[in-house]
């Protein structure tokens, strides 16, 4: 009967519409591997970045074999669980809980220190009264901290003699 058949199809257009709206409000994948890791990053010197996309700074991507254990294809031991990869120079790969800020640099050749940055071109840039370094994470201002440990998904900036002005056009 009529009334029936669109009792049904306001029923249909009804779940229908439930399951539109929830399949549009997503929540952000969580992790599956806690210890698989990533943080954004950059890094900027008297208002220029630093260009970690070059093939220097990149380490072959990390791959899971068929018994589930992964496979590492750097040849560098300091980039095994912390690195670049993908041409991608904005974001850090973690393999392994807890590592610092300072590792991940080592592993590009770059040390970081208390007031110092050694670039890996052998540059040196210290803290000054012209010039300082300033760390940002997650837009709020920290101290530089070496030691610093990321969580997933952080958004880190370090910046060395920027103005007011350049570090508001970085953080963005």
């Amino acid at each position: 009967n009529f009334r029936s058949i669109l009792f049904c199809m306001k029923r249909l257009i009804l779940l229908f519409s439930v399951f539109l709206v929830s399949a549009c409000t997503t929540e952000p994948a969580m992790n599956p591997d806690p210890n698989h890791t990533h943080a954004d990053f950059a890094m900027w010197v008297s208002g220029t970045p630093v260009d970690f996309t070059q093939e220097k700074y990149m380490s072959a991507a990390p791959y899971e074999n068929p018994d589930g254990t992964w496979t590492y294809p750097t040849e560098d031991p300091k980039r095994k669980y912390l690195h670049l990869h993908d041409e991608n120079g904005t974001v850090i790969h973690r393999h392994k809980p807890g590592l610092m800020l300072v590792e991940f640099f080592d592993s590009l050749g770059i040390t970081l220190a208390k007031d110092c940055v050694t670039l890996d071109t052998k540059e040196k840039l210290c803290n000054t009264d012209a010039a300082r370094w300033r760390v940002f994470v997650n837009g709020e201002e920290w101290p530089f901290q070496p030691t610093y440990v990321f969580n997933d998904v952080d958004a880190i900036l370090l910046t060395y003699g920027g103005t007011d002005e350049q570090i508001a056009s970085q953080l963005d």
